[in-house]
């Protein structure tokens, strides 16, 4: 009876993230048990980092970025796995320690900077952490690769972090 009770507290109070799990694949669970999660694999961060990665001349794709955080038992994979049993969009968040891990374990130097303006689009490449006002939606940019980095959720766009990459 205990046991019927705890899994029904923990099924009722999950979210769609248990559910959604249930229902995968077995080509995204095996690729998930490799620490190829196709949810983060195909999310902002590696991208942003295979964009900064390429301005400085690094071939390094998103799925090989994905995977070195994934597999890093440094990174907040764990905490990664908790949030996506309450929404299965978890998979997709990297988060700021894992992008700056990847970019120095790569020989890069990372400067926090306060503003856009501080930036040259000739010479620098940064990375970039906005937010749509009043959600919990968070997107990685690259500058100056990617363009309306101010505008990006319209008016409602905030800049939360701004780090710019030097070799």
């Amino acid at each position: 009876m205990k046991f019927i009770l705890a899994f029904l507290l923990v099924f009722f109070t999950s979210g769609c993230g248990v559910l959604n799990g249930a229902r995968d694949s077995a080509h995204i669970k095996q690729a998930r048990a490799a620490n190829y999660d196709p949810y983060h694999i195909q999310s902002c961060g590696p991208e942003a980092l295979e964009k900064a990665f390429a301005r400085h001349g690094v071939e390094l794709n998103i799925k090989n970025i994905s995977h070195k955080i994934q597999t890093d038992p440094s990174c907040s994979n764990l905490l990664r796995d908790f949030l996506s049993v309450f929404h299965n969009e978890a998979r997709q968040i990297t988060f700021p320690a894992e992008m700056k891990k990847i970019l120095k374990k790569k020989g890069f130097t990372i400067v926090s900077i306060g503003s856009l303006k501080q930036l040259n689009d000739n010479k620098d490449t940064a990375i970039i952490l906005i937010k749509k006002r009043n959600s919990m939606t968070y997107h990685w940019v690259c500058f100056p690769v990617d363009k309306n980095i101010e505008s990006f959720f319209g008016k409602g766009t905030i800049i939360k972090e701004i780090y710019l990459i030097k070799k």
